[in-house]
């Protein structure tokens, strides 16, 4: 069972310095080391007054079978017009939640601060912030110790993008992929503790209302490589399909394939419901849900 304190203080007080909230959080339990560890003492003045709220909802299918692996649940937190949080509850096809992610845009947007864990297996990965440095962080399993490791980088390099900041990345360049331009950038693996070189670049999505983007590895042979495809709504750049590896892993370790599908637009909820839904306890084990070896596969 899994409760998160940090989300809970940051949704009773947005205005509070976050890296306050999670070192509060970590020294109450030291043994969840950096697993929320969000260090800054940036502050959204006002937030606590004009914060508001939705929900994003998604499914995850899978990508050769178009079984339903998992759904997404969305909470979005708005200043204004900027997005400075998302809580991601991903639940079982049967409705229980047994992952969750938080995402703290307010320092660094393309590159934000983020933690994810999984109940089921206790992988855990995520990106903080230590006064000038960024640490990347990983445990693989519940019986892993956690590692960290500082994310190299210099200001003549591709930006940094990590996690959730891709959507970021790729609002501030919308007129640039519209026109068909490619674009570099440093895409952080928390699995390897580096950020890797790749590639976005637009495709024909076959609807003029649509465009597809697509995201690949730099180098030459990145052709040969998996790559993620994203489309979005032209007129909005609302995200309405990912198509690619998952951020999440099944009971043998590996990313899942998948094709994840968006509604048409978020709804608004209140503070209480985004309250109610980061203190749902996580549970170990999706009903139904299988190794490879127990399904039979190869």
């Amino acid at each position: 069972m899994y409760q998160s304190q940090a989300v809970q203080a940051l949704i009773a007080n947005p205005s509070q310095p976050v890296g306050q909230i999670a070192a509060m959080h970590i020294c109450s339990r030291p043994l969840r080391l950096a697993m929320a560890l969000m260090v800054s003492a940036h502050t959204v003045h006002g937030a606590t007054s004009a914060a508001r709220f939705e929900l994003d909802q998604s499914q995850a299918f899978a990508a050769d079978t178009g079984a339903l692996l998992y759904q997404e649940a969305h909470w979005l937190t708005w200043q204004g017009d900027t997005l400075v949080q998302r809580f991601v509850q991903y639940r079982c096809p049967s409705g229980e939640a047994f992952a969750s992610k938080t995402v703290d845009y307010r320092v660094h947007p393309l590159a934000p601060d983020f933690h994810l864990r999984d109940a089921r297996s206790g992988y855990e990965e995520g990106l903080r912030t230590a006064g000038s440095n960024r640490m990347v962080f990983v445990r693989r399993n519940r019986e892993s110790p956690l590692t960290e490791a500082e994310v190299p980088g210099s200001p003549s390099e591709p930006p940094l993008i990590a996690d959730a900041g891709f959507d970021r990345f790729l609002q501030e360049h919308w007129q640039v992929l519209l026109s068909g331009e490619g674009l570099p950038i440093r895409f952080l693996v928390p699995s390897t503790q580096k950020p890797i070189a790749f590639k976005v670049r637009p495709l024909d999505s076959g609807d003029p209302a649509l465009i597809t983007v697509r995201l690949s590895l730099g180098a030459w042979w990145g052709f040969l490589a998996p790559h993620i495809d994203a489309t979005y709504r032209r007129t909005d750049g609302r995200l309405l399909q990912y198509l690619g590896l998952s951020n999440l892993r099944d009971l043998d370790g590996e990313n899942y394939n998948v094709r994840i599908r968006f509604g048409d637009a978020a709804s608004s909820v209140d503070r209480a419901a985004l309250a109610a839904a980061s203190s749902q306890p996580l549970v170990s084990v999706c009903p139904g849900e299988m190794r490879a070896s127990e399904r039979g596969a190869p």
